[in-house]
């Protein structure tokens, strides 16, 4: 039979030239030299046990191991409705973090984390109404000023430098 007319995943495959006509499976196919796959198992064990040596805890966060490296914290998932008359038209999830200014720490936002979080709904609630009937409610450069003034509101003028839209979702009803 020849190779066209095999059907596929027989799990035979036409031998080398040299071979007398043996087929060989496929897996003897692929197995490579001693030496090789050794080396490569080799590799992969120095690989594993280097990583967790470099890995960084997420607690932490990098900003303890890199001196100046900014610090960022990260905003719980936030998906609020778009109400048009007495219905949801739309639903709109979205994903944010801060960067805080130099200087500052993770846990002053953490401390206000719900303040932050109840402010943001109040401030997302409410662009969402006033757009509620274009072709797209969510406004990135609308949504990072609003919420950027939301949070110097809350923390204090000065402390978040930036309001990072990680994930942006509008999803039709």
């Amino acid at each position: 039979m020849s190779p066209r007319n095999r059907p596929f995943g027989t799990g035979a495959v036409p031998a080398k030239a040299g071979t007398q006509g043996k087929r060989r499976s496929v897996a003897t196919r692929f197995r490579g030299n001693g030496d090789q796959s050794r080396r490569w198992l080799l590799a992969a064990l120095l690989l594993a046990i280097a990583a967790p040596a470099h890995a960084v805890d997420r607690e932490k966060g990098a900003s303890e191991l890199i001196p100046g490296a900014p610090v960022f914290f990260d905003i719980r998932p936030l998906t609020l409705p778009v109400i048009v008359g007495n219905r949801v038209r739309r639903q709109i999830g979205i994903l944010l973090t801060l960067e805080l200014v130099k200087g500052h720490e993770k846990h002053e936002a953490a401390d206000k984390e719900r303040e932050l979080t109840d402010a943001f709904i109040t401030e997302l609630n409410r662009m969402y109404g006033w757009r509620a009937g274009a072709v797209r409610v969510a406004d990135e450069r609308l949504i990072k000023e609003r919420l950027h003034a939301a949070a110097d509101r809350i923390l204090g003028p000065g402390v978040v430098r930036d309001v990072l839209i990680r994930q942006l979702i509008e999803q039709d009803q």
